[in-house]
């Protein structure tokens, strides 16, 4: 080897080290990169009220890794609420977050804890007085009211001659739940339909 670089002189002496150099350099990238692994990343969704409507669950942790591209957690649900997305906030009413939005864990997004967001339904109270009824008072036929507040049942004034009104049930016939005007402390999760339960008066004659 000290013959050929004495031979070739030391222009080409000078070219074979920086050929050599420059393999090594590139051998050493390859072992590094071969090596990496992505830093691991744990997302928990807590569902706040709610659940996942496929399993029941009410916290669902997520793996990914820094750098991966996710999509954010849908699906949940909760009586009387509709789901709005997620936010970094338990207590918030907007969300940060949409529902199955496509988000890149890294800088911008570098959170190990949402919550579910959700927003009060308005749930309206349909009355069914049934056939041959009078009605009167001012309370109409239907009845709104924003789920969680205070529901105060408002049912029309009905009369059926030869009849008495025993109360509003969930069932037609009567084997539902039983409510009485004026009730407090209900609640309705969902549209609800009340049916007038009638029983005739002993002795009345027309």
């Amino acid at each position: 080897m000290n013959s050929i670089r004495h031979t070739l002189g030391k222009p080409v002496a000078a070219l074979l080290l920086a050929i050599a150099l420059l393999a090594g350099t590139a051998a050493a990238a390859g072992t590094a990169k071969a090596g990496s692994t992505a830093k691991p990343w744990k997302i928990t969704f807590y569902a706040n009220g709610g659940y996942r409507s496929s399993d029941g669950k009410q916290t669902v942790e997520v793996n990914t890794n820094l750098g991966s591209t996710i999509h954010l957690l849908t699906g949940f649900v909760r009586p009387g609420f509709t789901f709005l997305g997620w936010s970094t906030d338990p207590h918030a009413t907007t969300a940060q977050y949409a529902p199955n939005q496509r988000v890149t864990v890294g800088p911008s997004f570098l959170l190990s804890k949402l919550y579910a967001v959700w927003k009060p339904n308005l749930i309206t109270i349909t009355y069914k007085p049934g056939s041959g009824v009078t009605l009167g008072g001012h309370y109409g036929l239907t009845q709104t009211y924003t789920y969680g507040t205070t529901l105060v049942l408002h049912p029309p004034v009905c009369s059926k001659p030869g009849y008495s009104l025993v109360g509003w049930n969930t069932k037609p016939d009567g084997s539902g739940t039983m409510y009485h005007l004026h009730d407090t402390n209900i609640q309705f999760a969902y549209d609800t339909t009340l049916y007038a339960i009638w029983a005739k008066v002993v002795g009345y004659h027309h």
